[in-house]
C-alpha cells in the first residue's frame, strides 16, 4: 500500500504492530523521511494511547543492579529484552525491560510485574525460567534464562515427524501450565524458542493470565489482547479466554510450520479478524493424514470441537510419533496394520516371514521334488534377510530411550536369532554383539536381572576384559559383590601390564570397583601412563574424575601434567561434550550429592560447582525424561541441596528449592519409567505440606492437598509394598511412605 500521508504512516505502523512485524520507531521513521518530523511527534503518542510503546533506548553496557546489558536482542509491546551478564554469578541471562514510557502506568505495571510473577511460578523444562524480579518507580525488570536458539518463525523445520516433535514438547509444557491455571493468550511461532539441543522453550507470556475457572480471567486484562493470527475465533467475536484458545493457537502454529505460509492472508488487522471470525481459514495438508488430523481439530471453529485439553492434544502427538493410531481421525484395519507394521517391525518382519514360508512350503508340495534346490535357495535367503533384520532391531532399540519393554523385547528375540545363526553358521561374534545389546539396554533401564543373564554369556564367548568387567557390575548390582570383586581381580592381574593400552584400561576399570587404597593407586599410576600417551581420551579422563572425585585429597597431591585436578570440571566438560551420553552428567550429579551430604560449609568455589550441577541436572531431566536413573539421581541431588541449605540456616532459599522440587517431581509422577522412589519423594514431600496445613488450621488447603493426594495414590504401585490409602498417610502400615522427621518441614515452616 502507497503511504501518502503522515495519518497513513502511523496507521500502517499500528497494523503491523497487531501483526506481530512492526520494527523499532527510529527505522521506521527512517523510511518515510518526507514525514519525519510529524512521525517523531505523532508515533509516540499514538503508542501511549494504544498502550502500545517503542524500545527504550539503553546505552551499551548499561547495568541494572547485578546485571550488565550487553546488546538487545528483542522488542515487544511492553518493552525490550536484552542479553546481559549476571555479575555475581559471570553468566549469560536474558533481561526484559519496561519501557520507560510505561513505568509511570500503574495498570501497565502491575501486567508487567504479572507476567514474571506467572512465570515464576511455572518450573518446566520446556518453558523459559525467571531468575529474579524488581519493579519500583525508577526501573523495572526482570531476569530470566538465556535460551541459546531462536523463535521457530526464523527456522525451517524438514520434516512432520520433527514438527511433531517439537509440538509434543509445546503442548507438554502448555498442559502443565493449565494444571497450574495460567493460559498464555499469545502461542506462536515466535514466542517458541528452539535452542541448539532441539529443545523447545515457551517464552513471553506478557499477556498470560491466571483462569479461576475455564471461562473467566482473573484482574482488569483486556480479553482480546495477542496477535490477531492466532487468535480463536471466540475470542475475537466475544472476548472470551479459555484453554481451548491456546489449543487453537497452537493449533495455527503447527500449521504454518508445516505450509510455510501465514494461516490467513490479511494484510490488515480487520481483515484477518473478519477472515477468522467468519471460519474463512484453511485445513492443514502436508501429507501425513494423522498429523492433518491433529492440526485441524486444533483449529476447528467451534471450541467444543477441538481438543478437550492440552495434555489430550499431547497424547495424540506422542500416538502420531509411536505410530499408533490417533483419536483426531477414523482409521480402519488396514490402516490400523500399516501403523502396527511400523510400530513393531519385528514382529511384523515375523509374521510376514511366516507367510511367506508357508507359500513356499504349499508351492513346493505342488510342484514336487523337482524343485527342491529352488526352495532351499529360497530359504536360505529369507534366513539370511531375518539374521540381517534382527540385527537392525537389536541395533535400533540399543540406540533408543532406556526402557525394560526394549531390553524384555531383545531377550525374546534372542532364540529365534540364536536359531536363525546355527542354520546360518553365523560367525559367534555376531551372536556375543547380540547379548551385549540385551545387556547394556537392561543395564541403563535397571533390569539388572536380565544384564547379569546376558552379559555372563557374552564373557563366556569372548574372554575379553571389557566384558568380563561389564559382567562383575552386573553380579554387584544383582547382590553378588564377592563374585563381582573375584572378576575383577581377575581382570586387574592379567591385563595391568598388557601392552595394548585398551586392555591396560580395563584393567583400570577393574581396580577402581575394588574400593581399596592400593587399588586406588594402582588405577592412578595405569591411568597417569595412557594420559600421558592419549591426553583426550574419554574414557582416560572420566576415570580420573571419579578417581579424584572418590578421594579428592590423596589424589591432589599427585598430579598428571597437563590435567586438571578438578573432579567437578573433569566431569562437567565431558557431559557438556557428549550431551547424548547421561554417564558424565550422572557421575557429576552423584558426586555433588556426596559432598552436599557432608557437614561442612561450602566457600566460592563450592557454590559455583553446586550451581553448575544443578544447571546440568536440570538440562539431563529435559534430554532423559524416561530414565530413571537420571531421575533419581537428580531428586536426590536436589534433596541434597535443600539439606544443606537448612543447615546452613538459608530459610528462605530453602523454601524455594523446595518450591522446585515439587513442581519437578509432579511433572515426573506420571511419568512411564518413574521410579518408586521419585514418586515416594512426591508423596512424602505432600505428606509434610498436609501435616503442615493440619497443625496451622488450613483446614481448606488441608482438603484439596488430601484430594491431590489421592488422585497421585492412584497412579502409584510399588513393588514391594502395597500403596497406602489417602486417609490412612499416617498410619504406619504406609511403609516407605510413613511421615519422619526431615528437614523438609523445617522448610515449609517459613512459607
Amino acid at each position: 500500500m502507497k503511504i501518502t500521508s503522515a495519518e497513513e504512516a502511523v496507521a500502517a505502523y499500528l497494523d503491523a504492530y497487531q501483526q506481530g512485524n512492526a520494527p523499532s520507531v527510529d527505522s521506521y521513521i527512517k523510511q518515510y523521511p518526507q514525514f519525519a518530523q510529524q512521525l517523531a511527534q505523532m508515533l509516540p503518542l499514538a503508542c501511549n494511547l494504544q498502550n502500545l510503546s517503542p524500545a527504550p533506548a539503553v546505552p551499551a553496557n548499561a547495568q541494572l543492579d547485578d546485571y550488565q546489558l550487553l546488546h538487545k536482542i528483542g522488542a515487544g509491546g511492553m518493552g525490550t529484552v536484552y542479553e546481559a551478564n549476571q555479575i555475581s554469578l559471570n553468566r549469560k541471562v536474558a533481561v526484559k525491560l519496561l519501557s520507560r514510557a510505561l513505568i509511570g502506568d500503574d495498570f501497565q505495571r502491575r501486567q508487567f510485574e504479572n507476567e514474571a510473577r506467572i512465570i515464576a511460578r511455572l518450573h518446566h523444562p520446556n518453558i523459559v525460567k525467571v531468575l529474579s524480579v524488581k519493579c519500583t518507580a525508577q526501573q523495572c525488570y526482570y531476569a530470566m534464562e538465556l535460551v541459546d536458539g531462536q523463535g521457530l518463525n526464523q527456522c525451517r523445520v524438514d520434516s512432520i515427524r520433527k514438527l511433531a516433535q517439537l509440538g509434543l514438547q509445546a503442548a507438554r509444557a502448555m498442559a502443565y501450565a493449565h494444571s497450574c491455571q495460567v493460559m498464555h493468550r499469545d502461542i506462536k511461532p515466535a514466542n517458541i524458542l528452539l535452542d541448539s539441543q532441539g529443545q523447545v522453550h515457551i517464552s513471553d507470556f506478557g499477556i498470560a493470565c491466571v483462569l479461576q475457572d475455564p471461562a473467566a480471567l482473573s484482574g482488569p486484562v483486556d480479553p482480546k489482547s495477542g496477535t490477531v493470527r492466532y487468535m480463536a475465533p471466540e475470542r475475537l467475536e466475544k472476548g472470551e479466554n479459555t484453554y481451548s484458545c491456546d489449543i487453537y493457537a497452537l493449533g495455527v502454529t503447527l500449521y504454518e510450520l508445516a505450509a510455510q505460509q501465514p494461516f490467513v492472508k490479511g494484510k490488515t488487522y480487520q481483515e484477518m479478524a473478519r477472515q477468522i471470525r467468519q471460519g474463512q481459514t484453511p485445513r492443514c495438508a502436508s501429507g501425513e493424514a494423522d498429523f492433518d488430523a491433529i492440526v485441524n481439530k486444533c483449529i476447528r471453529f467451534h471450541p467444543q470441537e477441538r481438543y478437550a485439553s492440552m495434555e489430550e492434544l499431547a497424547q495424540d502427538l506422542q500416538r502420531f510419533l509411536n505410530y499408533k493410531p490417533v483419536r483426531a481421525a477414523q482409521t480402519g484395519p488396514l490402516k490400523r496394520y500399516r501403523l502396527w507394521c511400523k510400530r513393531s517391525p519385528a514382529a511384523a518382519f515375523f509374521s510376514g516371514l511366516t507367510a511367506v514360508c508357508a507359500v513356499g512350503l504349499v508351492l513346493s508340495l505342488v510342484v514336487g521334488f523337482i524343485r527342491t534346490q529352488a526352495a532351499l535357495t529360497l530359504a536360505r535367503r529369507n534366513a539370511a534377510v531375518a539374521d540381517e533384520s534382527i540385527s537392525n532391531v537389536f541395533n535400533y532399540i540399543y540406540t533408543q530411550v532406556p526402557s525394560a519393554a526394549g531390553s524384555t523385547l531383545l531377550e525374546q528375540l534372542m532364540p529365534y536369532y540364536q536359531e536363525i545363526s546355527s542354520q546360518r553358521q553365523t560367525d559367534p561374534q555376531k551372536l556375543a554383539a547380540a547379548n551385549r545389546a540385551i545387556g547394556q539396554s537392561a543395564m541403563r533401564a535397571g533390569n539388572y536381572a536380565l544384564a547379569e543373564k546376558a552379559f555372563r554369556q557374552v564373557a563366556a564367548q569372548t574372554k575379553a576384559p571389557q566384558d568380563r568387567n561389564d559382567w562383575a557390575q552386573a553380579l554387584e548390582k544383582t547382590g553378588q559383590p564377592d563374585k563381582a570383586q573375584a572378576l575383577r581381580k581377575e581382570i586387574s592381574q592379567q591385563y595391568a601390564n598388557a601392552p595394548d593400552p585398551a586392555q591396560r584400561y580395563q584393567a583400570v576399570l577393574a581396580l577402581q570397583a575394588l574400593h581399596t587404597p592400593e587399588a586406588q593407586e594402582m588405577a592412578f599410576d595405569l591411568l597417569k601412563n595412557l594420559l600421558q600417551e592419549d591426553p583426550t581420551n574419554t574414557g582416560y579422563l572420566y576415570s580420573y574424575a571419579l578417581l579424584l572425585g572418590g578421594n579428592p585429597r590423596y589424589f591432589l597431591t599427585k598430579r598428571i601434567p597437563g590435567i586438571t585436578p578438578n573432579a567437578v570440571l573433569l566431569l562437567k566438560d565431558l557431559a557438556d561434550k557428549n550431551p547424548h551420553n547421561p554417564e558424565y552428567g550422572l557421575a557429576l550429579i552423584q558426586l555433588m550429592t556426596r559432598k552436599l551430604t557432608l557437614p561442612r560449609p561450602m566457600n566460592g568455589p563450592d557454590e559455583n560447582d553446586i550451581n553448575l550441577t544443578l544447571e546440568l541436572a536440570e538440562r539431563m531431566l529435559g534430554h532423559f525424561p524416561n530414565t530413571p536413573q537420571v531421575a533419581t539421581s537428580c531428586v536426590a541431588l536436589w534433596q541434597a541441596y535443600r539439606r544443606h541449605l537448612l543447615r546452613q540456616g538459608e530459610q528462605a532459599k530453602a523454601r524455594k528449592e523446595t518450591e522446585h522440587l515439587l513442581g519437578m517431581l509432579e511433572l515426573l509422577f506420571y511419568g512411564p519409567q518413574t521410579p518408586d522412589e521419585v514418586k515416594e519423594a512426591l508423596l512424602q514431600l505432600q505428606q509434610e505440606r498436609l501435616a503442615l496445613f493440619q497443625r496451622d488450621g488450613r483446614t481448606e488447603s488441608a482438603q484439596e492437598l488430601q484430594h491431590k493426594i489421592a488422585l497421585e495414590l492412584k497412579y502409584y504401585t510399588p513393588k514391594s509394598s502395597v500403596p497406602p490409602q489417602p486417609g490412612a498417610l499416617n498410619n504406619s502400615k504406609a511403609g516407605r511412605l510413613a511421615p519422619k522427621p526431615a528437614p523438609l518441614a523445617a522448610a515449609f515452616g517459613v512459607l
